[in-house]
């Protein structure tokens, strides 16, 4: 979209460039702080300015710079230098990918020769200087990426060469200067994300050159001007992301140069997709992607056999997808989703051999999936989920060998997954969940995957302990199935591991220790199964929910700091709430509800700062509630020897608190000799629940869970004496 004009060559010197002007190349030099290519520029070589310093290109006779070239030379500094102004006949200015600091200086406007100025990719702050006006050669003028503020000057409208405007990604605010519209050869206008806000100006319809309107990400509001239509170069017309309401206008279908027309996620869009849109012949890119206002069935698009883009997704669109779609043999892109089409997914798409994303999920589609769709070789991208759809999965979408993206959950497929998809080399996330899918879960091949969720189906078997070979696998959801056997040790090979869902399955053994080498796992969720065995460290969310744990809670859960999360409800467990989860400093919710746990409430609890939500109802506690957790009430039903605020109960006496400073337990127990051994049973019958309230996951199988914590004494005082006990 934007070139560099270059204006002059080196000539044969004739002439060397005056002391004078190459003292002002000095000065810029040093206001710039940075040598790069301009370790040359000294006073003491100043006679050979114009041949040997890099970046400077001089006129013919070498008496005058006319062009600077300096992008990527490491700069620092700002264009500060007052000196700058007397370079009179440059003509380029290109300071671009540097990290200069600062404003740009006013001294700009008294380049009355300049054509070319390029400050894009710095860290430049302040406004654009109104006496930009003055350069009134300024054919190119770039100031993309930086962190520009303040408005548009309207004095930009004085320059009438402008042909070039981009100003993306700065914090540019105000209004559309409808200046602007003067510039009668402006071509192309750039500025994507800035918060320019208000109208776009009518006086848009009077730039007969304009080619280029991008304003995408911006805080525009109002109408999409129908004045457009006026601009019969306009070639690429992006307003997306913007506050603009209304409807499409109809006149935008007499833009016959219109090449793409981008109105993605406008907040305040309505109305159908107007039919003359369909008469844009040459239109490659139509997106309308996010305007959740709009309704309506597609007009004559299929009639555009020239695109390759069309994005039509959340857009309230409805009818049946016509098999006309198969005209559009240079399609590239196909984004239907979240609309209200019925009927099939067309067979004709496999006439799109250009293919490379279909994205037809949350519809009301229905049938199978065509097996023609495995001809399509360039697919890359295929979601299909959210409809109802039914059938086995085609084995013939393994032979769409570029595929990484497979979506087709919340259907009715059945059957099994079939191996061919097992193969895929460049697979990056297979998203089978909420089917009817039975069988085995073949062994994936993809070392690409990153994301695989089969879970909600039928699947049975084991885990296969291949997965530990997909070395960038970073979430394994395979819950609310059928699955038996042990947990893959392999699991633990996995680094980039972050999420692990397991539960509501048939699994058994322990849980593998080699876990703890998942540096990246953040969640792990074991919960309704059969498993047995220690708990592992390093792991952010530990929802051991709805087992049959028994026995204490091991105090080595403290050293688990990187927490943030612990569910231990609706099991067994017994003993008193260990004061070490005070240690685990990271934690925001703790549930422990629905358990036989008695004793008192630690103190040492407050010390976790970030704890938002705490729940130990149902259980046998008593004593006073520390003051300090200021949870409702309802934290703590359940509990009928617990008292003090914020229950009703008031307590009696001043009995002894636990500060969660660990002496009443160190007095107690270490003190005393005791020797700290927790260990559960092996449970042989059917876990019943508390009457009054039943946890929400199933627990209709028998459960042998054990999870043994044997402390030395020497471990045992190492952690006492981390705190005080005075």
């Amino acid at each position: 979209m934007i070139w560099l004009i270059l204006l002059s060559t080196l000539g044969s010197s004739t002439a060397s460039l005056n002391a004078h002007k190459a003292g002002v190349l000095v000065a810029l030099k040093r206001s710039l702080l940075g040598l790069g290519n301009t370790s040359d520029w000294t006073v003491e070589n100043s006679d050979r300015a114009c041949t040997d310093w890099k970046g400077v290109i001089c006129n013919s006779d070498d008496s005058e710079v006319v062009e600077l070239h300096l992008a990527g030379n490491g700069f620092t500094g700002e264009i500060s230098s007052p000196a700058l102004g007397q370079l009179t006949s440059l003509r380029v200015l290109d300071v671009s990918k540097n990290r200069l600091v600062g404003s740009l200086p006013a001294e700009l406007g008294l380049l009355q020769s300049l054509q070319a100025l390029d400050v894009s990719g710095n860290r430049l702050t302040g406004s654009l200087p109104r006496d930009l006006g003055n350069c009134s050669a300024l054919r190119f003028l770039n100031a993309q990426q930086n962190q520009l503020q303040g408005p548009i000057p309207p004095q930009l409208g004085a320059l009438q060469r402008l042909e070039i405007l981009v100003l993306d990604n700065n914090r540019l605010s105000g209004s559309l200067p409808p200046s602007l519209a003067n510039c009668s050869k402006l071509q192309e206008i750039w500025l994507t994300s800035n918060g320019v806000e208000g109208e776009i100006p009518q006086e848009v319809g009077f730039m007969q050159e304009l080619r280029v309107f991008f304003v995408e990400r911006n805080r525009l509001e109002g109408l999409i001007p129908p004045a457009f239509a006026n601009c019969s170069s306009l070639e690429l017309l992006a307003l997306g992301e913007n506050s603009l309401g209304g409807r499409i206008p109809d006149e935008l279908g007499r833009l016959e140069n219109l090449v793409a027309l981008s109105l993605y996620s406008l907040q305040w869009l309505e109305g159908p997709i107007p039919p003359e849109i369909g008469n844009n012949s040459k239109l490659e890119w139509f997106d309308i992607n996010g305007n959740s206002l709009m309704h309506g069935s597609i007009p004559q698009l299929w009639n555009m056999t020239q695109l390759e883009f069309l994005g039509i997704g959340r857009t309230n669109s409805r009818g049946i997808l016509s098999p006309i779609v198969g005209n559009l043999t240079r399609l590239r892109s196909l984004r239907l989703n979240g609309n209200r089409f019925e009927g099939s997914v067309p067979d004709e798409l496999s006439k799109c051999p250009r293919m490379e994303t279909l994205i037809l999920s949350n519809n009301r589609l229905l049938g199978g999936v065509p097996r023609s769709l495995g001809t399509l070789e360039r697919l890359r991208v295929l979601m299909l989920g959210g409809n109802k759809l039914s059938g086995a999965i085609p084995e013939e979408l393994g032979n769409c060998t570029n595929l990484e993206e497979l979506v087709l959950e919340r259907n009715f497929f059945h059957g099994a997954i079939p191996e061919s998809i097992a193969r895929m080399a460049k697979l990056r996330s297979l998203l089978l969940y909420g089917n009817q899918l039975s069988g085995v879960i073949p062994a994936p091949a993809s070392p690409e995957i990153i994301d695989m969720r089969l879970h909600g189906n039928s699947l049975s078997g084991s885990i296969p302990p291949s997965v530990g070979n997909l070395s960038k696998l970073s979430i394994l959801y395979l819950s609310n199935n059928k699955l038996d056997g042990s947990i893959p040790a392999t699991l633990g090979q996995l680094r980039r591991l972050s999420q692990v869902d397991l539960s509501e399955n048939q699994l058994t053994g322990g849980i593998p220790g080699s876990l703890a080498s998942c540096d990246s796992l953040q969640l792990l969720d074991l919960s309704s199964n059969l498993l047995s065995g220690e708990i592992p460290a390093s792991i952010g969310v530990l929802d051991l929910s709805a087992n049959q744990l028994t026995g204490e809670i091991p105090a080595s859960l403290g050293k688990l700091a990187g927490v943030r999360e612990l569910n231990l409800s609706h099991n067994r467990l017994s003993g008193g709430i260990p004061w070490t989860l005070g240690e685990m400093t990271s934690m925001a919710v703790l549930d422990l509800s629905f358990n036989r746990i008695n004793g008192t409430i630690p103190g040492g609890l407050a010390r976790l700062h970030l704890l938002k939500d705490l729940r130990v109802v149902f259980n046998d506690l008593e004593g006073r509630i520390p003051e300090t957790l200021l949870f409702g009430a309802s934290s703590y039903e359940g509990n009928p020897g617990l008292c003090g605020e914020p229950l009703s109960r008031p307590c009696e006496g001043d009995g002894l608190v636990d500060v969660g400073d660990g002496a009443t337990w160190w007095k107690e127990n270490v003190s005393n000799g005791a020797f700290v051994v927790g260990f559960l049973v092996v449970e042989r019958h059917l876990f019943t629940c508390l009457p009054t309230k039943r946890p929400k996951k199933k627990r209709n199988k028998k459960m042998a869970v054990v999870v043994s914590l044997v402390n030395s004494v020497e471990e045992v005082t190492a952690g006492v004496s981390e705190v005080s006990l005075h």
